[in-house]
C-alpha cells in the first residue's frame, strides 16, 4: 500500500528526478513565509478498499496430455491465450497510519503519508477457462487433435482468495490550505504514489497448484488527489478528515503455476499475466499536533 521503503524507492532514477522538481518549486517558499509551527503530524485510523480495473488474463503454458485419444503422453510447448474477465485483486487495508507533513507558507504544505504495514489478501478470478482452453487446444493440428471432445479439456471457474502480500510505497504531495472559520480549514492537494510488492505468499486451490509459484507486481508511478477538512481546538492540536483518491496503471505477474484441466491435462509450468488498473480512495481520520 503505502509504507516507505526508502532502499527501494529513492534508486528509481525517474523518481528521484520528480522529487527535486518538487523540492526545487516548494523548498525555496519556506525561507519567504512569516513565522508559525512548520511540521505537523496526525497519527490515527486508516482505511483503502482498493478498485482492480482488468478485463484479461495473458496465460502462456505449456498443455501436457496424458491418456488423452489413447496417446500415452503428449506434451505441447508455449502455448498462448487469453481469459476474458479475468482480473487480479487485493483486500481492504484497515489498521494504523499517519500524515507527516511540513508547512512551507501558511496556505502550502508538503506531507507524506505513513501506515503500519498488516497483509494484504490476494484474489484471483479466471472465469470461462473451460471454453479457452478447449478453444486453444483445437487451434492444434497434431495428430487429429480437432476431433477432441471440448468436454474432455476444461478448466473450472477460479475466484477466490490465493494469499497474501505485503505492499509497500509511497505518497508524497502537496496541498493548499483554505480558512473557512476561526478555527476550521480546508484544503486539497495531490502528488505522487509509488507502489511495489515485498513478500507474497501464495496457496495451491483445487485447480492450481502455486507450491513453486511467485507474484511480482511491476513497480510504477500513479498519483493522487485530496480533499480534507482541519478543526482546531488549541493553537497546537487539531482533528482532520481525509480523503486521497490514487490511481495507478501496473501489471501482475504469476509465474510456475500448474493449472489442472482435468483428464490427463495438465497445464504447466504456466505464466500468468494480468494487466489493471489499481484505484481506491484512502479515508484518514487522525488527530493532528503542530509543533
Amino acid at each position: 500500500m503505502m509504507w516507505i521503503k526508502w532502499e527501494e524507492t529513492w534508486v528509481n532514477n525517474k523518481g528521484c528526478g520528480i522529487l527535486f522538481a518538487f523540492f526545487s518549486v516548494f523548498l525555496p517558499l519556506a525561507s519567504e513565509a512569516k513565522d508559525f509551527d512548520r511540521f505537523y503530524i496526525a497519527p490515527g485510523y486508516m482505511t483503502l478498499k482498493p478498485d482492480i480495473n482488468s478485463d484479461r488474463a495473458q496465460i502462456n503454458t505449456d498443455v501436457t496430455l496424458s491418456n488423452v485419444l489413447g496417446f500415452g503422453e503428449l506434451v505441447f510447448e508455449d502455448v498462448s491465450f487469453e481469459i476474458p474477465n479475468s482480473y487480479i485483486a487485493f483486500g481492504p487495508f484497515d489498521g494504523l497510519g499517519g500524515i507527516l507533513g511540513y508547512r512551507v507558507t501558511e496556505h502550502i504544505s508538503i506531507e507524506t503519508v505513513l501506515a503500519i504495514p498488516q497483509p494484504i489478501e490476494i484474489a484471483l478470478n479466471l472465469p470461462d477457462a473451460v471454453m479457452q482452453v478447449a478453444d486453444v487446444l483445437q487451434l492444434l493440428t497434431v495428430m487429429d487433435l480437432e476431433n477432441l471432445d471440448p468436454g474432455e479439456i476444461y478448466l473450472p471457474d477460479v475466484n477466490q482468495n490465493v494469499g497474501e502480500l505485503d505492499m509497500l510505497g509511497m505518497i508524497l504531495g502537496s496541498n493548499y490550505r483554505i480558512p473557512l472559520h476561526k478555527n476550521v480549514s480546508s484544503y486539497v492537494g495531490g502528488g505522487l504514489v509509488y507502489l511495489t510488492v515485498d513478500d507474497a505468499q501464495l496457496n495451491s486451490i483445487s485447480v492450481v497448484n502455486f507450491e513453486n509459484a511467485s507474484l511480482s507486481v511491476n513497480d510504477r508511478w500513479g498519483y493522487y488527489m485530496q480533499l480534507g477538512t482541519e478543526v482546531f481546538f488549541s493553537e497546537h492540536w487539531s482533528v482532520l478528515v481525509d480523503v486521497k483518491s490514487l490511481s495507478v496503471e501496473t501489471s501482475a505477474r504469476i509465474e510456475n503455476v500448474t493449472l489442472d484441466g482435468g483428464s490427463g491435462v495438465e497445464l504447466a509450468p504456466g505464466v500468468i499475466d494480468i494487466d489493471f488498473s489499481f484505484k481506491g480512495v484512502i479515508y484518514h481520520i487522525g488527530l493532528n499536533w503542530a509543533f
